[in-house]
């Protein structure tokens, strides 16, 4: 089976690409800023798991409370460098170089619209963790978090009824 020809072509993004660019980013930082601020004053012993009620069923040492600031670094930087290859990406119908821009477009807005929603999400739940030993600092309640997650999950369905799929 041969492979298509996709054009390659530099997009350039418009102002609200570039606010949410710098939303990611900012969520990113405030979540990398938010467990420096908590370390010192959290116990040895931290919740590292949640479950779909809100009720935390997994400790472990406090130095976990790391993890997701390290994963959502990892899936910034995956999510940014996959960005820059729409070329690349797996489309539910044929790319013609008439409507390559336009799909490239859609396409990298969806990546970028899943990359704001999942650092909003994982800062979210590394705000549970640290508010369950730390309630000083406040809980909004789990909506908050179901309101990220429905946002990780509306880009690809958005995507996909866009496309007429």
């Amino acid at each position: 089976m041969a492979t298509e020809y996709r054009p390659k072509i530099e997009l350039s993004l418009s102002y609200v690409d570039k606010v949410q660019e710098m939303l990611a980013v900012a969520l990113l930082v405030a979540h990398v800023i938010l467990v420096a601020l908590n370390f010192a004053g959290l116990p040895e012993s931290v919740p590292i798991h949640i479950n779909y009620r809100d009720e935390i069923d997994g400790w472990g040492k406090k130095g976990t409370i790391w993890l997701l600031p390290l994963i959502a670094m990892f899936i910034y930087g995956l999510m940014t460098v996959l960005n820059r290859r729409p070329d690349k990406f797996n489309y539910p119908y044929r790319i013609k170089p008439e409507n390559a821009e336009w799909e490239y477009l859609r396409a990298t807005r969806v990546i970028r619209w899943m990359k704001l929603s999942i650092m909003g999400l994982l800062l979210m739940l590394t705000w549970r963790l640290i508010a369950e030993v730390r309630p000083e600092i406040g809980y909004a309640g789990p909506w908050l978090t179901w309101v990220a997650l429905a946002g990780v999950l509306f880009a690809p369905l958005w995507y996909l009824v866009k496309s007429g799929k």
